[in-house]
């Protein structure tokens, strides 16, 4: 069954705060400028995919069941979306569910990704919360690339667990003589690979956090996409 009207979808270049610093990304908005959409269950949609960006991107519909030829990984076999096309993208809704949708490229890393959510086609008496994690650098996906490619931030990570066993603390149940290897250093899986200058729930950090409002006894779906 298809949908009434086609929904469009513009690929921008945004700004946001995290912690009292402002930063440039890129961001899925709606009709409504609404960040991300929402599906109903078992319909067939046209999506109209813009890009607003001065370069080149691609969507990928992650959770969705498209026709290989529409899922959204350039030149699989569609090329890169070039700045200002607009694309059109035949997408079953499927069953409900939690989704979200992103570049297969480095500007996921810039957060490219919005949430993507199918409804069931029958209402239902509760509240929708949606949560789109995300780890954020004031770093270039390609410095933090080009980082990883050089071994520097494993090193880094490497000299964290050192301070933190210098200071007593020790990951329990984790046998460190096996994360020796000769010739190479192998500690830079201690941690994370990259040190993340914050990590964000809808583009907020836990030091502004959203707050939203429920109703006393109501039924209330948290929808958490990490």
């Amino acid at each position: 069954k298809a949908s009434p009207l086609p929904i469009k979808l513009e690929v921008i270049t945004r700004s946001i705060d995290v912690d009292g610093k402002a930063a440039k990304v890129f961001g899925l908005v709606g009709p409504d400028m609404k960040h991300g959409f929402t599906l109903v269950e078992n319909l067939n949609y046209e999506v109209e995919l813009k890009n607003n960006l001065a370069e080149e991107t691609m969507i990928h519909w992650h959770g969705l069941t498209p026709k290989w030829e529409m899922d959204g990984v350039p030149g699989m076999p569609m090329p890169m979306l070039k700045a200002g096309e607009t694309r059109t993208f035949l997408l079953p809704s499927g069953a409900s569910g939690t989704h979200w949708m992103h570049a297969h490229t480095l500007q996921e890393q810039a957060l490219l990704a919005a949430p993507l959510i199918v409804s069931p086609s029958r209402k239902r008496d509760e509240q929708n919360v949606v949560s789109l994690l995300h780890d954020f650098s004031f770093k270039s996906p390609d410095e933090l690339l080009a980082g990883l490619k050089s071994g520097t931030m494993g090193r880094m990570s490497h000299s964290m667990m050192q301070g933190m066993r210098g200071n007593g603390m020790q990951m329990q149940g984790m046998d460190h003589s096996k994360m020796r290897s000769t010739g190479s250093d192998m500690m830079g899986m201690d941690l994370n690979d990259i040190e993340y200058d914050a990590y964000l729930a809808n583009d907020r950090t836990l030091n502004d956090p959203e707050v939203v409002q429920v109703e006393k006894g109501g039924i209330v779906r948290l929808h958490i996409i990490n």
